[in-house]
């Protein structure tokens, strides 16, 4: 069986010889009483994807899909990571936008494919984005124009999170690079991996077309900080 989904939540019980394609926004993945499940992230993208998952509550940037959670009471492995090749025209023989006459193409990739830390070496170079701000459709077209600048550096994870500043306490908390952040509701959080990422990033913020009113857009060099908020 070969699948691709948005969901809130997956939870798979005797399930065998499955291909997932996932999204997974709010919680981990679940599997139990099942074997040879192989999963990767979601791939495609058509316009009207970023109103269902707003009418569904899901972000788009919060996936969680690599964080898998195994029931089954066994010393076996019943699931992997699928090969990075692999992508929805492989999965259901058609991209998705072709599935209905209905999706309209859109200029971006909705959900960014984010793979983890599969065969990442732990000297492997990070670099972590972080879009904030006061206006949340400023801070998607910047989080959006700096993927399409990082394309060819790896995405390790992407998350969204709601924050709370609370008074001048937190400046005694928080990184320098990080106080840029004050004022925002929701941060977008994007880590990348690679040989020079770090100044692949620095060169992306500055980039005129990563800039918006109404978004703030920082940098951190490890996750740690990021836990501060």
């Amino acid at each position: 069986c070969k699948v691709i989904v948005a969901c809130s939540q997956l939870r798979l019980r005797d399930c065998k010889d499955m291909d997932i394609l996932l999204h997974c926004s709010n919680s981990q993945p679940i599997i139990e009483s099942s074997s040879q499940i192989r999963f990767g992230p979601f791939d495609g993208s058509y316009l009207q994807l970023k109103d269902q998952l707003k009418s569904a509550q899901m972000s788009a940037f919060n996936t969680i899909w690599t964080n898998i959670h195994d029931f089954t009471s066994s010393s076996e492995t019943h699931w992997t990571f699928i090969d990075e090749k692999v992508d929805a025209k492989f999965v259901l023989g058609k991209e998705l936008l072709e599935l209905s006459e209905e999706l309209k193409e859109s200029d971006v990739n909705v959900i960014p494919r984010a793979w983890g830390e599969k065969n990442l070496k732990p000297s492997t170079e990070r670099s972590i984005v972080l879009v904030g701000g006061s206006d949340e459709s400023a801070q998607q077209v910047v989080a959006y124009a700096l993927l399409k600048q990082l394309s060819e550096v790896r995405l390790v994870r992407s998350r969204e999170k709601e924050v709370e500043f609370k008074g001048e306490a937190i400046d005694k908390v928080i990184e320098e690079e990080i106080k840029l952040l004050r004022g925002s509701k929701n941060i977008i959080c994007l880590e990348f991996a690679g040989k020079s990422v770090g100044k692949m990033v620095t060169e992306a913020i500055a980039e005129e077309k990563c800039q918006a009113k109404g978004a703030v857009v920082t940098s951190a060099s490890t996750m740690e900080k990021v836990k501060k908020l």
